[in-house]
């Protein structure tokens, strides 16, 4: 348990190496997240499903782009 952080940090470095490699697409919260795992009040866990919804939108052009050039290079391989 007293390690844990150290396991996520490790994580969180070789998702950013798959995603500098273009191996992963990540779509991250832009802004901080305000809200408890255990967050209980609905409203507020609906506002942060459509932050997350609203960004998944906005980034969708970028993530077709990326399975595109991800298919292209499965092709020529």
């Amino acid at each position: 348990m007293e390690n844990r952080y150290l396991h996520y940090n490790k994580n969180l470095d070789y998702i950013a190496e798959l995603e500098e490699k273009k191996k992963v697409f990540v779509i991250r919260p832009v802004k901080k997240i305000e809200i408890s795992r255990l967050e209980r009040n609905r409203e507020k866990i609906k506002a942060l499903y459509k932050q997350g919804y609203s960004e998944t939108i906005r980034q969708y052009n970028n993530l077709m782009n990326w399975i595109n050039s991800i298919s292209e290079v499965q092709v020529s391989q």
